[in-house]
């Protein structure tokens, strides 16, 4: 198996209830074409790089999965089809994937963000204190 992601964007118009059945829609493609999803990330209403079709926000999701490349150009021709979808992007990430393991991967990358995250909050805004800081100096240098 391949392991794929595929990154697309949704009418930002598209109501919650409606952006996860277009999410649904290409999850069930995967698993009923014999693939395995091993992630599923919704980043949210991003302002976009340029206008689409008269929008300038969509909704970003990544979709990562394993499978053959008859499933991912199905999930492409699916994509085209789909009104709600504005743009996407396939990648081929592996030629060959052991789908538990890279579950696993993802659940210990996450784990560690987390907790990265965590400690950073604890520490407070330590860049905001550093760019005063450093600030500072420099205009002790000027005056």
């Amino acid at each position: 198996m391949r392991e794929y992601e595929v990154l697309f964007i949704v009418n930002p118009e598209c109501e919650d209830d409606r952006l996860k059945e277009v999410i649904e829609k290409f999850t069930g493609i995967v698993t009923r074409n014999g693939g395995e999803i091993l992630k599923v990330d919704e980043w949210g209403r991003q302002k976009l790089a340029y206008e689409i079709g008269g929008f300038s926000k969509g909704s970003y999701v990544l979709l990562d999965f394993a499978g053959g490349t008859s499933l991912a150009a199905e999930i492409e021709r699916n994509l085209r089809l789909d009104e709600q979808v504005l743009k996407f992007l396939t990648v081929k990430l592996s030629d060959q994937v052991d789908p538990e393991k890279r579950r696993q991967e993802i659940v210990v990358a996450r784990a560690k963000a987390a907790e990265q995250a965590a400690r950073d909050a604890a520490a407070g805004p330590r860049m905001d204190r550093e760019h005063h800081r450093d600030r500072d100096r420099s205009m002790d240098d000027i005056g």
